[in-house]
């Protein structure tokens, strides 16, 4: 009786499963009928409907739909509150402009230019932003995929997307629990992640160390609930690792571990080792995975031309790989093809039937 009188005024429209399996065109013509026939019946889980549908439809034109239902539930919006006066089931909210960022952010083909600039339109337009919808642009600004128009651009739109951040820590630190734009481990390793594209950035390294140290300021500071995971350090460890190449591309003092790169390696292996340590004291979201060795082999597959013990030292990662009890760190095909590189990368006679071994 008391779910009955809870749904008897819920629109089937409220319900998830309603059109699930339906395209976003036949959810568009279910709401430019109901417009027409029954526009006093829409509200805004109706134009949620469609924006949710184009946001992971990943269809070339999905943005463009996307923002024009937008423009026409801001004028429906417009409209009813002329007529009878604000009414809050009628309001566009903060998810609505999330979902139009995320139509951008699953489009199949834009240049990045364009969908970066598109997205900032309506994270402003948002009366009602929340974290949510700002690590949807967040999402979106940091996948690195202005490599083909300029290098510059995704170094551009890392430094926009830590700009944000910041706005959203001084926000948390500000307001407290009063805050709707406070940070998330997301938000952090979005803006991680931005740096660590700008692969031809010789400070990437730094810059993806910064962000880090400002999440676990954050975490001692403000928010002890939010705090480094596996993608966190994992991603430095990527950053590290193309720092030790480039460190070595530039080498002129072959015992210098400072510049050899031989000195990243030894970091890599430090963070591991603290990983596995803040696992074993119960912070479980840091224990390593395949990816995370994945990524210490690719540091030795980095240097294999320059190191005779490359070769062997990624075998023994290999093995260690194999005997830990977690099926998380257990090697994948990845982690054989990283061990055959770095025996291709190096300078031993054997090389080839040592890889030709791993292929068995």
């Amino acid at each position: 009786i008391l779910s009955n009188l809870l749904n008897q005024n819920k629109q089937p429209w409220h319900g998830h499963r309603f059109m699930q399996n339906k395209s976003s065109h036949l959810k568009e013509e279910w709401l430019e009928n109901l417009l027409s026939k029954s526009p006093e019946r829409v509200d805004r889980e109706a134009f949620l409907v469609v924006l949710r549908a184009l946001s992971t439809s990943g269809e070339p034109d999905a943005p463009i739909r996307a923002e024009r239902w937008i423009l026409r539930f801001e004028k429906f919006h417009k409209d009813a509150t002329a007529e009878k006066g604000p009414i809050e089931e009628l309001a566009p909210n903060s998810e609505c402009y999330q979902r139009v960022i995320e139509a951008w952010l699953n489009a199949p083909k834009e240049d990045p230019r364009v969908f970066v600039a598109r997205a900032d339109r309506w994270l402003h337009a948002n009366p009602h932003v929340d974290t949510k919808c700002i690590n949807a642009f967040l999402d979106l600004c940091t996948r690195g995929k202005g490599f083909k128009v300029a290098n510059s651009l995704v170094a551009k739109h890392a430094q926009i997307s830590e700009d944000i951040l910041n706005t959203m820590i001084q926000a948390s630190k500000e307001k407290g629990s009063h805050s709707v734009i406070s940070p998330d481990i997301d938000s952090f390793n979005f803006v991680i992640r931005g740096w660590t594209r700008c692969r031809n950035k010789y400070d990437m390294t730094e810059r993806t160390a910064h962000v880090l140290e400002m999440l676990e300021e954050y975490h001692r500071t403000v928010d002890a609930s939010v705090c480094p995971d596996v993608k966190s350090y994992t991603m430095l460890l990527d950053a590290l690792s193309v720092r030790a190449k480039q460190k070595l591309e530039r080498c002129e003092n072959w015992n210098d571990d400072s510049k050899n790169g031989m000195e990243e390696l030894q970091t890599m292996k430090n963070i591991i080792d603290h990983m596995h340590a803040s696992a074993e004291k119960g912070q479980t979201n840091t224990a390593p995975t395949t990816h995370t060795y994945n990524t210490l082999l690719s540091c030795w597959a980095h240097l294999a031309a320059a190191y005779d013990e490359a070769p062997f030292e990624a075998e023994k990662i290999l093995r260690l790989m194999s005997r830990f009890d977690s099926e998380a760190i257990a090697p994948d095909s990845i982690s054989y093809g990283i061990v055959m590189r770095v025996w291709r990368n190096s300078n031993h006679p054997n090389r080839a039937q040592r890889v030709a071994w791993w292929l068995r």
